[in-house]
């Protein structure tokens, strides 16, 4: 199981962060500052998988950007470093080209595209189209219900 899906830049500011394992605010401030210390220590590590006392973190980095997937020491570490490259995908289609001001202004979209891909911390879609299709339809019913 996924415990958290994190996104940060080079300045370690958090850009996207959702949590699948229920931790106290306390907790999960502690552990996300610890995860980006342990991926900040590897920083040779631009695509890889770090072990560490609550499981696995698995990274890439694309740009300034770096997407971190923690899963349990249980999970296939490789299905979650290619996830984590099919949620890049997913976020490129959807935007034309995605960059760090989409996730800072469309940060619900981005949200919604983790959304299709990953429930309850178990991936659940593997479909580039039905995702970016999932994702435009929702955005048409937001704007029909704005008007």
């Amino acid at each position: 199981m996924i415990e958290f899906v994190l996104i940060f830049n080079g300045q370690s500011e958090i850009r996207l962060l959702k949590w699948y394992k229920v931790l106290l605010a306390a907790e999960q401030a502690a552990t996300i500052q610890l995860a980006i210390r342990t991926v900040k220590l590897h920083a040779s590590l631009s695509n890889g998988i770090i072990d560490w006392d609550r499981g696995s973190l698995i990274l890439r980095q694309y740009a300034d950007l770096t997407i971190v997937f923690a899963v349990e020491n249980s999970d296939n570490k490789l299905l979650a470093h290619e996830m984590i490259h099919f949620f890049a995908t997913c976020l490129d289609r959807y935007f034309g080209g995605v960059s760090e001001l989409d996730l800072i202004f469309n940060y619900l979209k981005a949200y919604h595209v983790l959304d299709e891909i990953i429930l309850n911390g178990r991936f659940c879609e593997a479909s580039t189209k039905a995702i970016v299709k999932a994702s435009t339809a929702h955005d048409q019913f937001e704007l029909a219900n704005i008007n």
